[in-house]
């Protein structure tokens, strides 16, 4: 199932080279990584068109770089994958640096920060020990599944079976998890929306060698670093930051 997933992955990577490489349109130089469905940075409207946050600042950092870009949706731990091994050139997808991904992947500047916060049924709430011995759950592959692991491992049933946010908080809904471990930002669009549920503590700050959400690029474009940076200084200075912060969320993610 996963080689099948990754092949429609790189097919639909190759049909869009081919749609905007031939036929008079303008040759596509980078292939750009954006989360599949991550509601408000990546998602389909009801227009049916992509957009979201990260969606747009992608778009933004190609502008800034001069340069045509295709925008590849993927799961994130195939982002990962396809950026470490060169089929995509850069990711936008508000990834952190740990040391283990710097091993094989280059970063940006930070571009936007986030923390993670615990979201479950208000009898939780105030006293996180309350969650021994319970079914917390985390999207696979992200810096909250190491915390998770650290923090409660042998502790807590931990649920890593997830790859999207969405699934992740349809499980708690479905009572299927007392609790799940996730990024603040689509953590409080659903606590507005859904009233039964309440935020468990106090959030939780990334880690200050991979604090702030950054650009991951494949260490085949070392190249497209400074470009990057500058694209990101750009957009922060030209209001353009502030402008899709506003347009995504209800407060400055920066």
């Amino acid at each position: 199932m996963l080689r099948l997933r990754n092949w429609m992955h790189v097919s639909a990577l190759v049909v869009a080279l081919l749609c905007c490489g031939f036929g008079g349109a303008r040759e596509v130089v980078l292939r750009v990584g954006i989360e599949e469905n991550y509601e408000p940075f990546s998602f389909v409207n009801s227009q049916g068109v992509r957009t979201g946050f990260d969606v747009e600042y992608a778009q933004a950092v190609c502008k800034n770089l001069g340069k045509n870009c295709v925008y590849v949706p993927m799961p994130f731990e195939d982002l990962l994958r396809s950026t470490r091994t060169g089929e995509l050139d850069f990711t936008v997808a508000g990834m952190a640096a740990t040391e283990d991904r710097r091993r094989f992947l280059l970063f940006s500047d930070v571009y936007y920060r986030s923390h993670s916060i615990y979201i479950g049924r208000a009898e939780f709430r105030d006293d996180i020990e309350k969650l021994r011995d319970k079914r917390i759950g985390v999207k696979i592959k992200t810096l909250q599944a190491q915390y998770l692991l650290s923090r409660w491992g042998g502790k807590a049933r931990l649920v890593a079976r997830f790859t999207t946010v969405e699934e992740l908080l349809e499980a708690l809904k479905q009572g299927e998890l007392d609790a799940v471990f996730v990024d603040g930002f689509a953590g409080y669009k659903f606590l507005a929306e859904n009233e039964s549920f309440a935020l468990l503590s106090d959030p939780l700050l990334p880690a200050p060698k991979s604090s702030g959400s950054r650009i991951a690029i494949t260490k085949g474009r070392a190249d497209l670093v400074p470009g990057i940076n500058a694209a990101i200084r750009s957009i922060r200075l030209d209001d353009t930051f502030s402008k899709l912060s506003r347009k995504y969320f209800s407060f400055d993610i920066y």
